[in-house]
């Protein structure tokens, strides 16, 4: 399995993980010093990441999917970068905020013991802050 492959499935994991609700396995690849910018602060160690997605959780609707676009790897012996749009697909409520926008992500990783593991994540939305509005992406 190529590199690119082995990184793809373990953003497949954790966003099955993620449609779920599933901190646990959302969490399983993340180096325990992993770091997070968010759109909602900085988030430094695996229990203020566990912290900031148990208070997100609950305003997920009760089923929707994880979809990434545009997905970028590049790739070194035992640190690669990966970039891409994230967006969610709610097909219960098509109109649902969550399907409206997107996220860009970009994670970090580092091989470690032979896995892949995040070491850093950013994600922010596209805002116009003139408007005071989201852009759809």
């Amino acid at each position: 399995m190529s590199t690119e492959q082995e990184i793809g499935a373990t953003m497949d994991q954790w966003s099955r993980a993620l449609e779920r609700k599933d901190l646990d396995a959302m969490l399983r690849d993340y180096e325990p010093d992993a770091v997070l910018y968010d759109v909602g602060g900085a988030y430094h160690g695996l229990a203020a990441i566990r912290g900031i997605w148990e208070f997100c959780l609950p305003y997920f609707p009760p089923r929707f999917f994880s979809v990434r676009e545009e997905v970028r790897i590049i790739a070194g012996a035992d640190v690669a970068v990966m970039h891409c749009l994230h967006r969610f697909s709610v097909p219960d409520d098509p109109a649902h905020m969550m399907a409206r926008s997107g996220t860009r992500a970009t994670v970090a990783y580092r091989k470690t013991g032979g896995v892949w593991r995040v070491a850093h994540e950013h994600a922010s939305m596209p805002f116009d802050f003139a408007k005071g509005e989201l852009i759809v992406v």
